[in-house]
C-alpha cells in the first residue's frame, strides 16, 4: 500500500475512499453527495485528486488484499492503523470523519463495513463521540 504525505488532500480523499468501499457498493447518491460536500470548505478536494487517490487505492487493494466472499472490504488493522495515521491534525480528523458519515449516510444504509470503518477511525485518532453528533447516533443504531 503506498503512502501519502501527513495531512494530505490525498491522505484525505483515501480514507474516504476506505470508508466507500467498506461495504462493497458505492451507491450512486453516496458519490453524488461526495461530489457536492468535497467542493465545499473545510472538505474542498480537487476531482483529480479525488479520482486519482480512488484509482490508486483500488490498485493496492487489488495488488495486496483479497475481498471476502460478500464483496465486502477486508483490511488488517496494521493496515487501516496506517491509513488513519496519515492524518494526524485534529481538526482535519474530525472533518475527515464527518465527510466520511456524510458520504456513507447519503444511501440511508449504513453497512457494518462502513460503520466499523468509522468506529476505528474515531477509536484511533481518540475522538470522542461527543463531538461528533452523527457517530453517536450511528452508534446507537448499530448497539
Amino acid at each position: 500500500m503506498r503512502s501519502y504525505p501527513t495531512d494530505s488532500p490525498q491522505a484525505v480523499a483515501r480514507i474516504v475512499a476506505l470508508a466507500l468501499l467498506a461495504d462493497g457498493n458505492v451507491h450512486p447518491r453516496e458519490l453524488e453527495a461526495l461530489r457536492r460536500l468535497r467542493q465545499c470548505p473545510p472538505h474542498d478536494l480537487p476531482d483529480a485528486t479525488l479520482h486519482g487517490v480512488m484509482r490508486e487505492f483500488c490498485e493496492d487493494l487489488l495488488a495486496t488484499h483479497a475481498a471476502a466472499p460478500s464483496s465486502t472490504l477486508t483490511l488488517d488493522d496494521t493496515t487501516i492503523s496506517a491509513l488513519l495515521d496519515e492524518v494526524q491534525d485534529e481538526s482535519l480528523r474530525i472533518r475527515v470523519l464527518q465527510l466520511c458519515a456524510a458520504v456513507i449516510e447519503a444511501d440511508e444504509h449504513l453497512a457494518r463495513g462502513e460503520f466499523q470503518v468509522l468506529q476505528a477511525a474515531a477509536r484511533r485518532w481518540r475522538v470522542s463521540v461527543d463531538r461528533l453528533d452523527l457517530l453517536r447516533a450511528l452508534d446507537a443504531a448499530h448497539a
